[in-house]
């Protein structure tokens, strides 16, 4: 009966923004490469729930979609007193190995 909502790139701005639809049903959130869309929203959004935990990581050389905004997504969550990981990785918009075991862990911790 849990759920975590993720995604990568894309997805990962969708599922961000449904993980105040599921409320209470949500553990926490797997956010791979993406970034904070309708900031102000979702800031909006998400405190109004009781906060979770997230698993967040981005490339620091992504062509695609830039750090700084990634970091943003991470800020906000820690803003409406979200507890999580944040991880940067050398490299591009992609998911590497050491971020996969970085989900593993995550998940792990969660009880999944």
């Amino acid at each position: 009966s849990q759920l975590v909502l993720g995604g990568f790139s894309q997805g990962g701005m969708i599922a961000s923004h449904l993980l105040a639809q599921a409320g209470s049903q949500t553990e926490g959130a797997i956010l791979l490469s993406t970034i904070a869309v309708g900031r102000n929203t979702l800031k909006e959004q998400l405190g109004a729930m009781e906060p979770k935990s997230f698993f967040q990581s981005h490339g620091i050389q992504d062509p695609v979609l830039a750090l700084k905004n990634a970091r943003q997504l991470c800020d906000v969550l820690r803003e409406v007193k979200w507890k999580g990981t944040w991880k940067e990785f050398p490299g591009g918009h992609e998911i590497p190995l050491p971020i996969l075991e970085g989900v593993r862990s995550y998940l792990e911790e969660l009880n999944f």
